[in-house]
């Protein structure tokens, strides 16, 4: 059967929309009878994952899905874990999060999904806080999660878990209501430790129902997810995928390389990913693997630069309509796990120029304003915290009522983002809060400013921009610039001056210092964001970046 020919009808859509119950926590036992039972296999992963003791799975279909987390719902039921208690899931990237997901939502306990590339110590830390029940994860991780844990928080290797055949019965489900909490995910530990971000039932599936209201666009049967398969938005997407009869594919690995392979073999028409993976494959893959199969790549939360999106739009197609036009589409989005789904966003393709950190209008059940830290609303045009107002912002970070509190000017949750909002209502995002330069000339918005130097400076592959004091005892800091030139003949002193050109024709404050590194020196998270608190404390003083300067002289 032709995936194309398996999308769910309007009047199928139609039926799910009107069930006032449907959610998060309870998504597949309605929509599970809508398969046939001859469906073929829905979710595909390119890496066989053990989800048990003595099973291994590459694939599921939707019923499939549907017994096995039956099966692991009534083995949390006989162990004891009830309603309302966290239960965390750290394992390698695969089937087993969505598995467990459901599995847990069933008998009303939370999952904690947390990305098995955070290092052990955080981890624990990290459930700690939230107090989980249980770990559930694999034998390397296991034997070191066990030290850094509080008594009483027992670890789980799923590799030994003899699960029994019978599932859950229907008498057992638990019923959700509009405020259940149904999972805690966690921000991505790029300022400190990780948030833990409380999602419920009904405020985190705004965003997916106002998806399944939308007329199918032509060419999404299949999707390629490489996002973090424990992260809050590649759980969205699944769901997404089987409320509309998608088939989808997780990547076990988000490298440039590794997606473009897949790409080749599975020959997706939708690719999912975090910017990261999109800058490799603009620079590595673009030009010389065939992507004809994608009409539209979907970035998920912060929004990607202009160098590296035209790079994929240029090549295949996309559709307007049932009208096929050359060129394949980007859509930009920004979000987080707290706003819950992507807030803004833009298409792309390469007809259109509305570039500059635009990252459009608000979804129509958004509301955005930019404060000031007292506040007070900015003027138009003018920049300040990014606050949104939707039905899909979390309730609040679990165990830290402070933090919740502190996130929100009235109904407004602050993103952590500075933005300026035009007169037209467009949104221009120019920097994490954390990582704005005050300098003795002005404010200098590092991604702002990596995006014109980006677009302008031909031959730049990256460019990170990080503010360094600008004496031991100053208040003041100096931009840097630390950029991956494919020239090698090019010198620091020659990029500096047509950086330093460039930004002054934008009207933008210049960077005091620049220099080369290679794509290994800029350290990156689990999910692929710049860590630039980590480049603060490693290029932190103007001694250091004297010894360093001298260093690669």
């Amino acid at each position: 059967m032709d995936y194309q020919d398996s999308l769910f009808s309007d009047q199928q859509r139609k039926q799910l929309l009107l069930n006032p119950y449907l959610g998060v926590g309870n998504f597949l036992q309605f929509t599970a009878p809508m398969y046939p039972a001859d469906c073929q296999h829905s979710l595909l992963t390119d890496l066989e994952t053990v989800i048990c003791e003595g099973e291994a799975i590459q694939s599921l279909s939707v019923h499939s899905l549907a017994i096995l987390a039956g099966r692991w719902a009534k083995w949390y039921r006989d162990k004891g874990v009830k309603s309302a208690e966290p239960v965390a899931v750290y394992c390698d990237d695969g089937l087993n999060y969505i598995i467990h997901f459901v599995a847990l939502t069933l008998i009303g306990a939370i999952p904690v999904l947390t990305n098995g590339k955070m290092p052990i110590e955080v981890a624990a830390a990290h459930f700690n806080n939230i107090a989980v029940r249980l770990v559930i994860s694999d034998a390397d991780r296991c034997r070191k999660l066990k030290k850094g844990l509080n008594a009483g928080i027992d670890v789980l290797n799923l590799a030994r878990v003899p699960l029994g055949t019978e599932v859950l019965e229907r008498a057992h489900y638990y019923v959700h209501s509009a405020r259940s909490p149904v999972m805690i995910t966690h921000s991505s530990g790029t300022t400190g430790l990780p948030k833990a971000v409380t999602l419920h039932h009904e405020q985190w599936f705004h965003g997916i129902r106002e998806l399944l209201k939308k007329p199918h666009a032509k060419g999404l049967e299949k999707y390629l997810n490489a996002l973090p398969t424990s992260h809050n938005s590649s759980i969205a997407f699944l769901i997404h995928c089987i409320l509309s009869g998608s088939q989808i594919m997780l990547a076990a690995k988000r490298d440039g390389k590794s997606v473009a392979d897949l790409i080749e073999t599975y020959a997706p028409s939708t690719v999912v990913a975090f910017p990261q993976t999109y800058v490799e494959l603009a620079l590595n893959h673009a030009d010389d693997r065939n992507f004809s199969s994608v009409n539209t790549w979907i970035n998920s939360g912060d929004a990607a630069h202009e160098v590296h999106i035209k790079k994929l739009v240029k090549h295949d197609y996309h559709f307007r309509g049932s009208k096929k036009i050359a060129g394949s589409q980007f859509v930009d989005g920004l979000g987080s796990s707290e706003m819950g789904h992507i807030s803004f966003h833009i298409i792309h393709t390469p007809y259109t120029s509305n570039y500059g950190r635009c990252v459009g209008f608000p979804q129509h059940w958004v509301h955005a304003k930019a404060f000031l830290n007292d506040g007070r609303e900015v003027e138009s045009g003018e920049v300040g915290m990014l606050g949104v107002k939707s039905p899909s912002i979390t309730p609040g970070y679990w165990n830290n009522s402070s933090l919740t509190y502190k996130s929100r000017i009235g109904d407004y949750w602050l993103t952590g983002d500075m933005v300026s909002i035009d007169k037209d209502g467009r949104v221009f995002h120019l920097d994490r809060i954390s990582d704005v330069i005050d300098t003795e000339a002005g404010r200098c918005y590092s991604l702002l400013t990596e995006e014109f130097i980006l677009a302008g400076i031909a031959g730049l592959e990256e460019c990170t921009v990080v503010g360094i004091p600008s004496s031991l005892n100053s208040v003041y800091s100096i931009p840097v610039a630390l950029v991956v030139c494919s020239d090698k003949a090019t010198t620091e002193k020659d990029l500096l001056q047509a950086i330093n050109q460039h930004l002054s024709d934008k009207g933008l404050p210049c960077v005091a210092e620049v220099r080369k590194v290679t794509h290994h020196d800029i350290p990156k998270g689990i999910t692929g964001k710049v860590l630039k608190r980590t480049l603060r404390q490693q290029w932190g003083s103007p001694v250091k970046l004297a010894a360093k300067t001298k260093s690669t002289a």
